[in-house]
């Protein structure tokens, strides 16, 4: 019975071991945690077809001796990062920079200077969502921000303008 118990434990560990290993590793867990303790700030940025909009990210760390290691841009309960800016092991400046071909591709850019922001050029439809930009640091723990972007059709922008006046 002793036999049984202890087996069972060392399973136990090890799957929790296992699961906290990936955790820290994993985008898939990333994009559906919860913090009920630490709700995620939401910010509202409206934008138009075929323009250009920017997502603001606040990359600032709380410790001043501390730097940014990775931005991440999400969609929604995605799992898979649609743009990265890592400058692990590099200087700040000289980040390594990757957008998702299949969604924005050369669309987007990062500018890592404060206010730091992804811009999206020639906004579509397909981009309206809510969007997460995490930000890993060296030292501290990593800053989750959400954008809700709406993007407003020019058809309809036209005939606001028609029918004002």
């Amino acid at each position: 019975m002793l036999l049984i118990l202890i087996v069972v434990t060392c399973i136990e560990i090890s799957t929790l071991a296992n699961a906290q290993s990936k955790g820290t590793t994993s985008f898939e867990n990333d994009a559906n945690s919860d913090e009920p303790e630490h709700p995620i700030p939401v910010e509202s940025i409206q934008g138009v077809a075929g323009q250009r909009t920017n997502l603001p990210c606040n990359i600032q760390p709380r410790e001043s001796n501390d730097a940014v290691s990775m931005v991440l841009w999400f969609k929604e309960d995605s799992g898979e990062p649609l743009y990265s800016y890592d400058a692990r092991s590099r200087q700040f400046g000289k980040a390594k920079l990757w957008s998702a071909p299949h969604f924005w591709g050369h669309r987007a850019s990062f500018r890592a200077s404060p206010p730091a922001q992804l811009t999206l050029q020639d906004l579509r439809q397909s981009d309206e969502g809510v969007y997460r930009c995490r930000v890993d640091f060296r030292n501290s723990p990593t800053k989750n921000l959400k954008v809700n972007l709406t993007v407003i059709g020019k058809y309809l922008l036209k005939n606001f303008n028609s029918d004002s006046q």
